[in-house]
């Protein structure tokens, strides 16, 4: 394997190199070039490999960060990023909960071990998915008011009768008090204007209802705007006191996201380079020419760069929740503090957090095309459908590993796109051009990290009944290497 070593300020042909952040087991088995090939011939697609132990580790770290303070917690990991049931597994070996997004979701964690308690179900619900749900006894979100409605209808028909159905009230438009927002469309949550009817609905239902707090899912980068909405469900909390209710929850959510590139300047380097580009009307190295949103507006100057750079973010999960909790501009002292004195405990939803570095994936190369206006596509047998490029833009460049006959000293550093096996324009697997140690050729294996979340089978679709991807579990004991299937994995056994 070619490796290419602090890539901050080193370019290519003119084109950053972006190399991505890998976790030490992940280093270590991408050294293990033989097994890697070995593996990618066990299934005609993209091959997934998942390295559970490093979710221990992202467990433990969350774990820590709440030590810090004095109110109490809960983790639960949210299952949506990933279908495979390993990671459930997983987190039951660990002792933590678990958030579900459907009915099959919940399914699949009770099947993992999981009691109803130990359960959140989130999203919105179908009266089957309440059903099983509230038969458990799991701690229910409740999306809308007709979510409410159902809940209120069918809690008194259960066999489930000697406690109440447990629920939170996700809530839609929480509004910062030190920032006027334009309200943003959502499908999710109640309307805070709705809270009355919500209130009166659980006071005729009291015996059969059980509220315990509120619920709040924002997936953005800065962690005073999160302190807002946490601030603004501390409000609603104090309110809801005073309307006779005793809530002890305040579900923040997810969307916490970690380190993604070798070296974090990186790509604060590349959305500079791609301004300037377009400032002097330069070639951006994007397909297409285009720019993830950016453009020249009229008085000739840049616009819609927060995306583009929101999509490198270097923050951490840990120094993100600290921000949040530790804010004093809201309120006289921290929020942390508030927290604590009202009893309160707080819930998270992480996803993509927890699977933060647990797989990569492989992808065989079928070859290299010209365009005719002289760029190099790199032709993959895999599609943007079954690996989630349509929901998650890669940001670090993909690792060649090259077949031993490929191998040549005389190798020089070439740029390209790389493109799927789709009929259709849309199958740019990454819009950024890369730049490879070597020309990647015929039998050559390109490698994604940090595929276990969002990206392995969270979309997993067969267009033109093209494959979908396989995924097999790797684990590392003694210094030696085993792999087996996902559906064999169980950690505790």
């Amino acid at each position: 394997m070619q490796a290419l070593e602090k890539t901050d300020e080193i370019h290519y042909t003119g084109v950053r190199v972006l190399s991505p952040y890998c976790h030490p087991l992940v280093k270590d088995l991408l050294a293990q070039r033989d097994l890697l090939f070995q593996l990618s011939k066990l299934h005609q697609g993209p091959v997934h490999l998942l390295l559970p132990d490093i979710m221990d580790e992202n467990i433990d770290r969350m774990r820590d960060i709440f030590a810090e303070y004095d109110f109490d917690t809960a983790i639960h990991y949210t299952m949506k990023p990933n279908k495979s049931d390993v990671f459930a597994r997983q987190a039951y070996k660990n002792g933590i909960n678990i958030d579900v997004s459907s009915l099959a979701e919940l399914q699949a964690a009770l099947a993992a071990g999981f009691k109803g308690y130990e359960i959140g179900c989130t999203n919105s619900k179908n009266r089957q998915y309440l059903w099983l749900a509230m038969e458990h006894d799991c701690l229910i979100s409740v999306d809308s008011v007709l979510e409410l409605e159902w809940i209120a209808d069918m809690a008194p028909k259960r066999r489930l009768k000697d406690s109440p159905v447990r629920i939170l009230l996700r809530i839609a438009d929480l509004q910062p008090l030190d920032r006027q927002l334009m309200k943003k469309s959502t499908k999710f949550g109640i309307a805070v204007a709705d809270l009355p009817e919500c209130y009166e609905m659980l006071h005729d239902n009291d015996g059969d209802i059980e509220f315990l707090g509120f619920h709040f899912h924002f997936s953005n980068p800065s962690a005073d705007l999160q302190a807002g909405y946490l601030e603004h469900a501390l409000r609603l909390t104090e309110d809801a006191l005073t309307n006779g209710f005793e809530p002890q929850i305040i579900d923040i959510g997810g969307g916490y996201r970690d380190r993604v590139l070798e070296e974090s300047s990186a790509w604060e380097g590349f959305v500079e380079n791609v301004e300037k580009s377009l400032v002097q009307q330069n070639d951006t190295g994007i397909w297409a020419n285009k720019a993830y949103g950016m453009y020249l507006n009229e008085r000739g100057r840049i616009s819609g760069r927060d995306k583009i750079q929101s999509m490198g973010s270097a923050h951490s999960t840990i120094s993100y929740l600290q921000d949040m909790f530790e804010n004093t501009s809201l309120r006289e002292r921290p929020l942390k503090d508030y927290i604590a004195e009202n009893l309160l405990t707080i819930m998270v939803e992480p996803g993509q957090s927890l699977l933060h570095q647990c797989g990569i994936s492989l992808f065989d190369v079928k070859g290299v095309k010209t365009t005719p206006g002289g760029d190099n596509l790199i032709m993959l047998d895999a599609s943007v459908y079954n690996i989630g490029m349509q929901f998650k833009e890669p940001v670090g460049d993909f690792i060649l590993l090259q077949h031993s006959d490929n191998v040549n000293a005389a190798d020089e550093p070439s740029n390209a796109y790389v493109v799927d096996n789709i009929c259709n324009e849309n199958g740019i697997v990454c819009k950024r051009r890369m730049t490879f140690p070597a020309m990647p050729q015929e039998g050559d294996l390109l490698v994604m990290v940090d595929t276990a979340g969002y990206v392995s089978d969270f979309e997993d679709a067969q267009p033109h009944r093209h494959p979908l991807g396989k995924k097999f579990v790797v684990t590392k004991d003694d210094n030696k290497w085993a792999f087996c299937s996902e559906e064999n994995y169980w950690p505790n056994a």
